[in-house]
């Protein structure tokens, strides 16, 4: 028997909530290790999914990095942090150092990943 292919669902914050719990999104943020010699210091900058999707392309990797290439991250942020206003519309791995729930629901119904440093 086939697996039943999961089909992304591109939602907001509200219907996110109702669609997976708190609990199953903290599952879902997968902790990973920071680049050696990296340094996570700086200011924190809170970027919203909406504004994340309008400059991603489907299955790109998100990082403060990128962001800071693509002028939505100021040069001097150490930090990011990941909101969840609008709606997903895009499948992305997103590297971040927090996530509001509400943005892990939205960024796993959209087939997508949150990795947090730990």
């Amino acid at each position: 028997e086939e697996e039943p292919e999961i089909v992304p669902v591109f939602t907001d914050a509200e219907h996110a909530d109702e669609l997976m719990t708190d609990e199953e999104a903290e599952e879902h943020i997968e902790v990973v290790e920071e680049a050696p010699g990296e340094e996570r210091k700086g200011k924190l900058h809170a970027i919203n999914l909406d504004t994340i999707c309008e400059a991603y392309e489907d299955g790109e990797t998100v990082t403060l990095e990128s962001l800071k290439e693509k002028g939505l991250a100021p040069k001097n942020s150490g930090r990011v942090k990941i909101l969840a206003r609008g709606t997903m519309t895009k499948k992305l791995e997103i590297i971040a150092d927090s996530f509001s729930l509400q943005a892990v629901k939205m960024i796993t119904l959209a087939g997508g990943r949150s990795e947090q440093y730990k």
